[in-house]
């Protein structure tokens, strides 16, 4: 695609209730925003992964740089997240799920603290392994009252 004219990066392809998709990112350049800033895009109509660019229902087109997967939206710092929320959050379709995903991030925060060991990325994979490996001697010092 020649003459991309906005610039998404970071990106991601976030599925809505309707059973669109669209862009969500940051806008490095944008022809109407001026860019540097969160935004969504109009649905999503054409992906090309290989040369980073895509096509949305208003006709514009994006150039594309790393994209992320909208579970992981919290590792990409709270700007994001709150930008995500307030422009898509009632109409994302993994609402529920990203939900969970920050309840056990937050509860993994408390049993870093209580085992005095670092605590994981906000990233689903990293949150899901630091449980498995922790949860069972934070578990085992809070039936003990919380002495190590």
């Amino acid at each position: 695609m020649t003459g991309a004219i906005a610039h998404l990066d970071p990106w991601c392809i976030v599925p809505l209730t309707s059973g669109e998709s669209l862009l969500f990112g940051y806008a490095l350049w944008h022809p109407t925003t001026a860019g540097l800033g969160w935004m969504s895009s109009t649905e999503l109509l054409e992906l090309d992964p290989a040369a980073g660019t895509g096509r949305t229902r208003s006709g514009r087109r994006y150039k594309l740089g790393r994209r992320f997967d909208v579970m992981d939206i919290g590792a990409e710092g709270e700007e994001a997240r709150a930008a995500f929320e307030h422009l898509l959050g009632s109409e994302f379709e993994g609402m529920k799920r990203l939900w969970e995903m920050d309840r056990q991030w937050v509860a993994s925060q408390k049993v870093a603290r209580h085992l005095r060991v670092p605590p994981p990325a906000r990233r689903p994979a990293d949150v899901n392994s630091f449980l498995d490996r922790h949860l069972v001697a934070y578990v085992a010092l809070r039936d003990r009252g919380g002495r190590r």
